[in-house]
């Protein structure tokens, strides 16, 4: 296992996932709220940046093809050049397509939905409501995956349901969200359900062996072209108005595509090497009071509305966060591999997602660099 350098530079990782997707939050909150930006246009331009993944790819494959040349042309201490080392041949690239195209829509979709719930509720319900996509991942797996549901398990599952109950009952029809926060919590609900569904989509339909980063760099590609010819329909029969936006607002979405999509998927892959992935995905409830305290320095509606509501709230936060902890220790380790971080999705894993969530099987790439 890692030292205590590893250990530590494995939290500051962490942290700097989840300070990141946390920001982004209230980016796309300003960016759909106050800027006015269509949050299929935001979900199209952030999803297409997992481009970045292709060349990211091919660079990785040509510098493991250059080393195993050099390898193989240098000679032993006897004069006898080595022999290529035995490697398992790599999945066809049209499995790993056809496992893109099939999960790209429900990973749009999931991400989709989360950006739209910025409108209608609060960052932090978004934060908190979203973590219940690993719960719903877990009961997917033993449907489709059969999974074994453990006693232990059990009380994860109660505690978070419990716990989203109580804090979408402290939370809805809040004063200041136009029509009410019920819609914008149901629509968390729903992102993390596609969540959950793109999830074991992975598990179920990518080939063994497969390269990640090239699977998600298909995804991106498969979400430029189909998702592209949707956004040019739309705005052509009007139903999609993009208006005049300002310079900052579209570089925030790239940012966030980069930043909080691409760069904190990476980073989140190098923490569950450096922590394995029970404390990494346990150390995603970091976002809840990194949301908390972000709502108290810019004055957020979570500490303006009445006191009366603070008991759900706190309560309903204590159990997901119970629940999270009780599913984190019973996982199996590919699940908790793919645990969004609260972003929808994907993600933000998008997966996630959660903010994906976000995101989200990134342990691979690591440990299959070398036969890539």
């Amino acid at each position: 296992g890692a030292g205590a350098g590893g250990r530590a530079r494995g939290w500051l990782l962490m942290l700097f996932v989840c300070a990141n997707w946390v920001v982004f939050s209230y980016v796309v909150a300003w960016a759909t709220v106050d800027v006015g930006m269509p949050a299929f246009l935001l979900t199209y331009v952030a999803n297409s940046c997992f481009l970045i993944f292709l060349p990211l790819h091919l660079s990785r494959r040509w510098l493991a093809e250059r080393r195993g040349k050099g390898a193989r042309s240098s000679p032993d201490a006897g004069g006898v050049v080595a022999p290529p080392a035995a490697a398992t041949a790599p999945p066809p690239l049209r499995a790993t397509l056809r496992a893109s195209l099939l999960i790209c829509p429900v990973w749009f979709l999931a991400q989709l939905a989360f950006n739209s719930a910025f409108s209608l509720t609060s960052v932090l319900s978004v934060t908190v409501l979203s973590n219940t996509a690993g719960v719903l991942t877990y009961l997917l797996s033993m449907a489709v995956l059969g999974e074994a549901l453990a006693g232990g398990k059990v009380a994860g599952v109660l505690l978070c349901f419990a716990g989203a109950g109580l804090f979408a009952a402290g939370d809805l029809d809040t004063a200041g969200f136009e029509g009410g926060s019920a819609l914008g919590n149901a629509l968390v609900l729903g992102s993390a359900a596609l969540y959950a569904v793109y999830t074991v989509g992975i598990k179920r339909l990518v080939p063994e062996g497969a390269s990640m980063d090239l699977f998600f760099g298909l995804m991106g590609l498969c979400n430029t072209i189909f998702f592209g010819a949707v956004a040019l329909a739309l705005w052509a029969s009007g139903g999609l108005h993009m208006g005049s936006k300002p310079p900052e607002a579209w570089a925030a979405i790239f940012a966030k595509g980069f930043f909080d999509n691409c760069l904190s998927e990476l980073a989140w892959g190098w923490a569950i090497l450096l922590l394995g992935p029970t404390v990494a995905t346990v150390a995603l409830t970091m976002q809840v009071p990194l949301t908390l305290l972000a709502d108290l320095l810019l004055e957020k509606g979570f500490w303006q509305r009445s006191p009366d509501r603070y008991p759900l709230l706190v309560a309903g936060m204590a159990l997901v966060l119970a629940g999270l902890y009780c599913m984190s220790m019973g996982l199996p380790g590919w699940v908790r591999r793919h645990l969004p971080g609260g972003g929808g999705g994907g993600g933000r894993g998008d997966e996630s997602g959660g903010r994906a969530s976000q995101y989200q099987a990134l342990q691979e790439p690591h440990e299959e660099a070398p036969r890539s």
